[in-house]
């Protein structure tokens, strides 16, 4: 895929930021993580649309968030991590437009911002239960950083992993 539409989103897109959260965990996460955490999300402090009206409020010179698509199927935000470096804090695509090439367009689009504002690190989390994001990462030469715990699910907790990238220029297409 040569282009991918993408805009900046702005605070009324709150709404459709949190449908596009919420759908893309349930959709992924479904038979992963239990049902009553899927079915609460839109409920969710850290899914709702009171919480990207929160992300959107903050200074645009530290993130930028994105709405991916004409018809927006996706979502990616990107913020300035403790040391410097970028962040991919949510890159969300819905089952409809994964394994399209988006993805990889959106990261090398996500390189090309940061690689304009200086050089510098980037990096990405994912849950670990997510495998086909682990491998998606790890083919565009992430490297692998520790697990840690970030949440529990029925009284268990869950990991996410991480990956970095010390050039991003490699994510440029």
């Amino acid at each position: 895929m040569d282009d991918v539409a993408l805009r900046d989103a702005v605070i009324d897109d709150a709404p459709l930021l949190a449908r596009i959260d919420v759908q893309s965990w349930r959709e992924t996460y479904a038979g992963l993580l239990s049902a009553p955490l899927l079915a609460g999300l839109d409920r969710s402090p850290f899914h709702d649309a009171l919480y990207w009206q929160g992300v959107l409020a903050r200074p645009r010179s530290r993130q930028w968030v994105w709405l991916i698509g004409a018809d927006p199927i996706g979502l990616c935000h990107v913020c300035v991590d403790d040391e410097g470096g970028g962040l991919v804090d949510r890159l969300y695509l819905l089952r409809q437009a994964q394994r399209r090439g988006l993805g990889r367009r959106v990261m090398s689009l996500v390189a090309h911002r940061l690689i304009a504002r200086g050089p510098r690190p980037l990096s990405v989390w994912a849950l670990e239960c997510n495998l086909p994001a682990q491998t998606f990462y790890e083919r565009l030469g992430g490297r692998r950083l520790p697990r840690r715990p970030v949440f529990e699910d029925a009284g268990e907790s869950v990991f996410e992993v991480g990956f970095r990238w010390e050039r991003p220029e490699s994510l440029v297409a």
